[in-house]
């Protein structure tokens, strides 16, 4: 193969673009975080951010998994940032 046919292949007339990788940096827009990617955006422990759960910082289980909003997070730490302007 050479590389072009690496950069898009075609399959039963569909195109498959091999995506970037995930970047390391958060994006406010996304919708749910775990909890190490609330502390990394608070810079703290991840320990911290079980003691702000425990007083307040919104959180929802799905399943046995504790997911946080990022907006909602935003907002409960006093730094609203709705209009997601770009990386943080």
């Amino acid at each position: 193969m050479n590389s072009d046919q690496m950069k898009t292949m075609t399959t039963n007339s569909t195109t498959i673009v091999p995506q970037k990788s995930a970047s390391k940096e958060l994006d406010p827009c996304d919708c749910l975080w775990t909890m190490r990617d609330v502390a990394r955006y608070i810079k703290c422990s991840v320990r911290t951010v079980c003691n702000l759960q425990k007083a307040g910082l919104p959180f929802m289980k799905i399943g046995h998994l504790t997911r946080y909003e990022s907006k909602a997070v935003m907002r409960w730490m006093g730094n609203d940032q709705a209009s997601c302007s770009g990386r943080f």
